[in-house]
C-alpha cells in the first residue's frame, strides 16, 4: 500500500519537523509552532502509518521477533529481557497480538 498526494506531504513535514524540534534543531516556520500545534501534524504521520503499516508484510516480518520475545516469556525465574526495534515493529507485534494503543 502507498499513499501518494498531499497526504504524503503532511507525514514527511511533520516527521522532518517532529525530528527537528527533538534534536533542538530550529527548523524556520513562518512562526515558531507550538507542542501542540506540532503534535496535530504528528497526528497525519500516525494515520498515515495505520493504513501503510498495518498489514500482513509488516506482520509477517517481524514473527521471528515475536517467537523470542514468547520465548522469553515462557522462561522460568525472574529476569529482564530488552527488546528493541522500530515503529515498523511495534506495528507487526500489535497485529499478530491484536494489540492497540494510543500514540
Amino acid at each position: 500500500v502507498a499513499l501518494n498526494g498531499s497526504v504524503n506531504v503532511l507525514k514527511r513535514f511533520s516527521q522532518n519537523l517532529f525530528y527537528a524540534f527533538a534534536s533542538g534543531v530550529e527548523y524556520r516556520t513562518h512562526r515558531p509552532i507550538s507542542v501542540d500545534e506540532l503534535y496535530e501534524l504528528v497526528a497525519w504521520q500516525h494515520w498515515y502509518r495505520s493504513i501503510v503499516s498495518l498489514n500482513a508484510k509488516y506482520a509477517t516480518a517481524n514473527v521471528a521477533l515475536l517467537h523470542l520475545v514468547l520465548k522469553a516469556l515462557a522462561e522460568p525465574g525472574s529476569r529482564a529481557t530488552l527488546f528493541w526495534g522500530h515503529d515498523g515493529n511495534l506495528d507487526g507485534l500489535a497485529l499478530l497480538l491484536d494489540l492497540a494503543w494510543d500514540a
